[in-house]
């Protein structure tokens, strides 16, 4: 049985999702991160502390009261330094 050469190529880059993270593939399956965009990164910082603003986070905060304080003055602040323009910002 004849052995056909198999010619080597460079590295193997995956993107997940259309170009903002993008891996190298390597030969035994592992992935390591090249290039990841801020979008990508806000993205997976907000999955990160969606528990923040759940219902178990809501019944925490009104169990403790110095959460609670807290919370209403993020909002507060919040209210008083965002505009509608940071919010139609298109980040994409």
């Amino acid at each position: 049985m004849r052995k056909y050469k198999v010619e080597k190529s460079g590295p193997i880059f995956c993107s997940p999702d259309n170009g903002k993270t993008v891996f190298i593939q390597h030969k035994n399956g592992n992935k390591t991160l090249v290039y990841e965009s801020d979008t990508a990164k806000y993205d997976r910082q907000a999955s990160r502390e969606s528990y923040l603003s759940d219902s178990q986070a809501c019944f925490i905060r009104d169990k403790y009261p110095a959460l609670k304080d807290a919370w209403n003055q993020y909002k507060e602040v919040w209210e008083l330094t965002v505009t509608d323009d940071d919010l139609n910002y298109p980040w994409y």
